[in-house]
Order: structure tokens, then C-alpha cells, then sequence
């Protein structure tokens, strides 16, 4: 690794770092209890904290906070592809729950940016339960505006 990519990486680390400490500044994050680490380019992870604001009446996580986990997820994920200035949008989501998130527990969506092309992404997410199981899949696709 040279000089200027020993730079750049750390550049890149920075801007990731301060994504990590934006993204909690959200209302809805906060509501929800959701946190945000970047795992690379392309790629973080949104964890629930369990919370019961985000349950619903049967008491498991309700389907709107695993939908915002997957959405954030996939658009957080984007915005590492993407020069600061540049904007992003999602333009479409698509979600499939496979069971019911236990109640209380923390969750963990990844997501991953699959296609990255001049004006849109495509990423998927996917929230497991503290076992490791499978709660939702998620698809969602993003609009950039680089400027």
C-alpha cells in the first residue's frame, strides 16, 4: 500500500466514522433504537436495540421498524459508494418477513449494495435475530444524484 492509499483509506475510515455518528441524529433512528457501524464500501450493519417502542400489540418488533432497519440499511450502504455533496433516494422497497422478530431482543440487518450504476443501486438486506435466524429479506433500490 503506498503513501496516498494509506490517505485515502483513512479519508474513507473518517467520512464512515462520521456517517456512524450522523446517522443516530435521526428522529426515526432514535425512536426506534437503531444504531449504524459501516463495514465497508458497500456494506453496513443497523442494529435494534430491542426496544419496546418498536413492538407491535403481540409484542414482536413490528414489521414497519424491520422494513425502516432494511431501507436505512440499504440506503446507508449507498451513501459509502458516493462523494460527500452527492444525495440518494429511495425509489423502490421490497420486503419479505420469514417469522416473527422476538420480542425485546436485538436485531441485526446487513446490507449489501449488489448493482452500482451511474444513477441507481440495488442493494439487499437481510435482519437476523440474536441466533443467527432469519427475520426479513429485503430488496430496495436507490436513486444517486452525484453531483
Amino acid at each position: 500500500m503506498t503513501d496516498t492509499d494509506a490517505v485515502a483509506d483513512a479519508d474513507l475510515r473518517d467520512r464512515w466514522t462520521a456517517m456512524e455518528k450522523r446517522y443516530g441524529e435521526s428522529g426515526v433512528q432514535r425512536t426506534f433504537g437503531l444504531s449504524m457501524s459501516v463495514v465497508g464500501r458497500g456494506e453496513v450493519l443497523v442494529h435494534f436495540d430491542g426496544r419496546p417502542e418498536g413492538a407491535n400489540r403481540s409484542g414482536n418488533t413490528a414489521g414497519g421498524v424491520l422494513t425502516q432497519m432494511i431501507d436505512s440499511a440499504v440506503v446507508q450502504a449507498a451513501a459509502t459508494c458516493i462523494s460527500d455533496g452527492d444525495g440518494l433516494t429511495t425509489l423502490e422497497l421490497k420486503v419479505n418477513f420469514v417469522r416473527a422478530a422476538p420480542p425485546g431482543g436485538p436485531l441485526t440487518a446487513r446490507a449489501t449494495i449488489k448493482h452500482e450504476g451511474r444513477t441507481t443501486a440495488v442493494g439487499a438486506g437481510e435482519i437476523v435475530d440474536a441466533e443467527g435466524r432469519t427475520v426479513a429479506l429485503g430488496l430496495v433500490t436507490v436513486a444517486l444524484r452525484r453531483r
